[in-house]
């Protein structure tokens, strides 16, 4: 977990709370780089979301450029 990270998603993350919480869950899985490697099941286990819903909110915040994704090769 990256304290870092995640004090920068409270103070300037995106008003949407889906799009906030699943940062936040990312933020809680990440280095102080930002980088992380969460399974979407993950992800919607900790933001108590479907992983269809996980899904579309993180390509909302790609979209958005929040984040970026890298698929496959695993770290």
């Amino acid at each position: 977990m990256s304290i870092r990270v995640m004090t920068e998603v409270w103070d300037m993350g995106p008003e949407d709370r889906s799009e906030l919480l699943v940062l936040l869950v990312l933020a809680d899985y990440a280095d102080d780089h930002g980088r992380c490697w969460p399974a979407i099941e993950s992800i919607a286990r900790k933001a108590r979301m479907g992983e269809r819903g996980v899904q579309k909110v993180l390509r909302r915040l790609e979209d958005s450029g929040w984040l970026s994704t890298q698929v496959g090769g695993g770290r």
